[in-house]
C-alpha cells in the first residue's frame, strides 16, 4: 500500500486469473464493470440486429403480445424492445 495523503490509500491489485474449470462459459471476474447501455449501443450493429428474423417478428406483434426468445418479451412493455436488441 502506498500512502497518498491523510488516510487515503492507493493499492495495486494484481490481475485475477480467468479460472473456468468447466471450459464452457466465460467467468466475470469480481470487481470488473459490466458494460452500460451506451457502450452496448455504440458497439451494436443496429441494422444487422433489426434485420434478424426474431426482431422482424417482434415488429409485427401488437401491444401486449409476447415473444419468447431465451426469455419472454412483451410488446409495449417498457424496456423489452431494448432488451431484445441487446
Amino acid at each position: 500500500k502506498e500512502e497518498e495523503s491523510g488516510n487515503d490509500f492507493k493499492e495495486e491489485v494484481p490481475a485475477a486469473k480467468n479460472v473456468n474449470p468447466s471450459g464452457t462459459a466465460k467467468r466475470r471476474i469480481a470487481g470488473t464493470l459490466l458494460p452500460v447501455d451506451e457502450d452496448i449501443l455504440r458497439e451494436m450493429d443496429m441494422p444487422a440486429v433489426e434485420a434478424t428474423r426474431t426482431y422482424r417478428k417482434w415488429l409485427t406483434l401488437s401491444d401486449g403480445e409476447e415473444l419468447t426468445y431465451n426469455q419472454t418479451y412483451t410488446k409495449g412493455l417498457e424496456g423489452d424492445d431494448w432488451n431484445l436488441k441487446k
